[in-house]
């Protein structure tokens, strides 16, 4: 099935040679890809015309669950990896293919596997996963940010891939990845998914945000 094709005219690339050379080099591509607002949208758009990997956390109302996954996969064009499974499962389908995968690490999965970095001047946890799969995959890091346009079209914008990444601090790394996250947030706020209670865990000793 694909996209109606007025549907998909309203999804444009911009520089996604990025991508594409990467892949055609055969290169392993990690898809740093933020929560905004047209993340849904693009990444449909997207999945017609590049095969990806992605994690999945399951719904604890099993019809909902079957929904979104059915809608996730309406394409047959995506490698879904439940976040239940690990590391180790993705990285293996990782390595057999030569799908992307599509990453959205920016929000609070709490404590564990977490550091402390700055993200618009506050403490915020923030997985470390990023970088590990990177070295793991031996991967590039390519990020994609959907803008929604005052047309209400969507431009998917492609960056080059991170050089020296990732280094032998996960913490920097960390660190680098909320300060490219946030120099994109600034140029449209009011586009990010701050539903998302990025701020919900704090250090110890620290008041709760919310």
């Amino acid at each position: 099935m694909r996209l109606p094709n007025g549907l998909k005219s309203l999804v444009r690339y911009r520089n996604k040679h990025y991508l594409d050379d990467a892949l055609a080099a055969g290169e392993k591509v990690i898809i740093l890809y933020p929560h905004f607002t047209a993340f849904e949208m693009a990444v449909y758009a997207l999945n017609q015309d590049v095969p990806l990997i992605s994690m999945y956390s399951h719904q604890k109302n099993k019809i909902l669950d079957e929904q979104i996954l059915k809608g996730r996969n309406r394409y047959h064009n995506v490698f879904l990896i439940g976040r239940t499974e690990g590391l180790r499962a993705l990285v293996k389908q990782f390595r057999k293919g030569s799908a992307p995968f599509l990453y959205l690490p920016d929000q609070d999965f709490g404590r564990n596997d977490s550091v402390f970095v700055d993200f618009f001047g506050i403490q915020t946890a923030t997985i470390t996963g990023l970088s590990r799969i990177a070295a793991l995959a031996n991967a590039k890091v390519i990020p994609a940010i959907p803008v929604r346009e005052e047309d209400n079209t969507v431009t998917l914008h492609f960056y080059p891939a991170w050089e020296s990444f990732p280094s032998e601090d996960a913490q920097a790394d960390a660190q680098r990845m909320n300060r490219f996250i946030e120099e994109r947030v600034r140029e449209h706020p009011e586009q990010y998914f701050w539903l998302h209670k990025r701020f919900k865990t704090r250090p110890e000793g620290s008041p709760d945000f919310y």
